[in-house]
């Protein structure tokens, strides 16, 4: 084989064993990942508060867009800006706006299990709206 070839085929062979790790993740694996990249940003309540009854729960602070996402019969969805999915338990019917831009704080909720086995549960302690987005009638 020319040299190109060879480098084609390491190039594709590397490409391949990445998609196939990837695809060998579990829900698990991946919300362990996803929830230690917000971690990464956030405040642990004890540092708040240390008599709080979630103290070990993570509080965090954050901007992001509300998505609606057609999973599992359709639910909303926070992708923050950067990058990182947050699915929260309390958006109420006046925030459930399709690609609204939203200031969020709120608490991770480690040990809570979704249908949606998407993104990492978040409990809204407050939430401002920075830009307006479109309400479909047809979800309410």
């Amino acid at each position: 084989m020319s040299h190109l070839k060879w480098l084609l085929f390491i190039v594709f062979t590397g490409l391949f064993c990445s998609a196939c790790q990837a695809l060998n993740s579990t829900p698990e694996t991946l919300k362990a990942t996803q929830l230690k990249l917000v971690q990464e940003t956030a405040t642990p309540i004890q540092a708040i508060h240390p008599s709080h009854k979630n103290a070990g729960a993570v509080m965090i602070s954050t901007q992001g867009t509300i998505q609606l996402l057609n999973l599992e019969g359709g639910f909303f969805g926070i992708v923050t800006d950067k990058g990182q999915n947050l699915l929260p338990m309390n958006l109420s019917k006046e925030y459930q706006q399709i690609d609204a831009v939203v200031k969020v704080e709120g608490v991770l909720l480690k040990d809570v299990i979704t249908i949606q086995q998407w993104g990492i549960p978040f409990k809204i302690n407050k939430i401002e709206i920075i830009s307006v987005g479109k309400v479909d009638n047809h979800l309410r």
